[in-house]
Order: C-alpha cells, then sequence, then structure tokens
C-alpha cells in the first residue's frame, strides 16, 4: 500500500491507494487543490459565498466575508445600516435627514427660509 510508506498528502488529505502510475492519489479537501492538496485555492477570485457589499479574504483553505462600512450582517447578507435611525441625535433637531447606502448620512437644514447646506457624517 503506498498510502502506508509516506504521507503524501498534505492539508488533511485523503490518501486512495492505486489509480495512478505512482501508486495512490490524493482526494483534496475543500479550499485546496493539487498532487498533494498542498496549493489553497484563493476563493475570492472565482464565485465565492460573500454578498456584494462584502469584502472577501482568503485564507487557508476556505475564506472570510465581511460586510463593508455602513452594512451590517454575517458577510453572506448585508444589509445597509440606516444611519438617520442610528445616529438621530447627530442631526439637527430643524433637520432633514436621509440615509444613503454604505456609511453617510446626509442632512439638510432649513434656514432663514431656504435650504443652506448639505452636512455629510461618517461612522
Amino acid at each position: 500500500n503506498a498510502c502506508d510508506k509516506s504521507p503524501y498528502c498534505e492539508n488533511n488529505a485523503t490518501c486512495q491507494s492505486g489509480f495512478t502510475l505512482k501508486g495512490y492519489r490524493c482526494l483534496c479537501p475543500p479550499g485546496f487543490k493539487g498532487e498533494y492538496c498542498e496549493k489553497d485555492i484563493d476563493e475570492c477570485k472565482g464565485n465565492h459565498s460573500c454578498h456584494e457589499n462584502a469584502n472577501c479574504t482568503n485564507t487557508n483553505g476556505s475564506h472570510l466575508c465581511d460586510c463593508q462600512p455602513g452594512y451590517t450582517g454575517n458577510g453572506q447578507n448585508c444589509t445597509d445600516i440606516d444611519e438617520c435611525k442610528t445616529y438621530s441625535n447627530k442631526c439637527d433637531v430643524n433637520a432633514l435627514c436621509n440615509n444613503t447606502h454604505g456609511s453617510r448620512l446626509h442632512m439638510q437644514t432649513w434656514i432663514y427660509w431656504r435650504w443652506t447646506q448639505l452636512y455629510r457624517y461618517s461612522q
């Protein structure tokens, strides 16, 4: 049995006797490839499970998804944070707050009978 002679396969791959001229093959776990399962697959370069408003970070054998600033969730599902509700105390009592996607809110204040200024706040 070729698999008993030496630990050929890496990254917890399964060694299977036979099937090839060298007498064994490695069955790679998800996230790895190569003859010995020695190469990490960069899941972030292809299709991945991260939401469009999340950042994908490759890890050894897997990947992580983190929602971008201004969004909340587990990385696979990210929803916009309504800063007008969350940070309502940052607005003047006479201000009109409009939520925008991705961590900003815009407030307009009515002064002297006209709209005079647009304020931007970041988290």
